[in-house]
């Protein structure tokens, strides 16, 4: 379980581990959804400034960013997959390094009050 530490709210029951280089290209990729209660975190080795886009993505996601200490750097709120105008062809990322990524279905970010500034435990 991850949860909002600060807030006291759970952001998923159930999280997949993307630990590969390639587990963490493909992320929720080519999926046809993702349950409410279930997540996607993303451990980089290093604190990075890790890039997230929605190529191949089906269904909206919420995505926080988080610092080696689980601080939330970022959030976005119901990123749209890509469509054929590039327009829509964004890549996400965090205005500081960040160690985590965590990927939730839409609405989980405003559902839960996540913020700028509070702490995810993982």
């Amino acid at each position: 379980m991850i949860r909002n530490k600060t807030r006291g709210t759970v952001l998923c029951q159930t999280c997949e581990l993307a630990e590969s280089s390639w587990q963490k290209t493909k992320g929720l990729m080519f999926r046809k959804e993702i349950a409410q209660g279930h997540g996607m975190l993303m451990r980089f080795s290093v604190t990075s400034n890790p890039g997230i886009w929605m190529m191949g993505m089906r269904f909206p996601i919420d995505i926080i960013f988080l610092d080696a200490h689980g601080e939330v750097v970022r959030v976005v709120e119901n990123a749209q997959p890509l469509r054929p105008s590039w327009k829509t062809w964004k890549i996400y990322n965090p205005p500081v390094p960040s160690e985590y990524v965590l990927e939730l279905p839409a609405g989980v970010v405003k559902d839960s009050g996540t913020l700028v500034g509070d702490v995810v435990e993982l």
